[in-house]
């Protein structure tokens, strides 16, 4: 019974650990796009990142499939 106990512990430790460094990454982020609509996000969302990598800008490029 200990045993589980200080598994779930450790997992849950980990777990608000996880989100808090998860948080400070997300915040580094000063600049966000979000797309939204039923037809063409990814093409949009691919000219959209090269056109501002063109500019000089970095970029990160995340499509999410539903």
């Amino acid at each position: 019974m200990f045993i589980l106990l200080l598994l779930t512990m450790s997992i849950l430790i980990l777990g608000i650990l996880e989100s808090y460094y998860h948080e400070k990454r997300i915040k580094n982020i000063p600049i966000r796009i979000h797309v939204n609509g039923i037809r063409g996000k990814s093409t949009t969302v691919r000219l959209i990142a090269s056109i501002l990598r063109e500019a000089g800008y970095q970029t990160l490029l995340l499509i999410q499939n539903q």
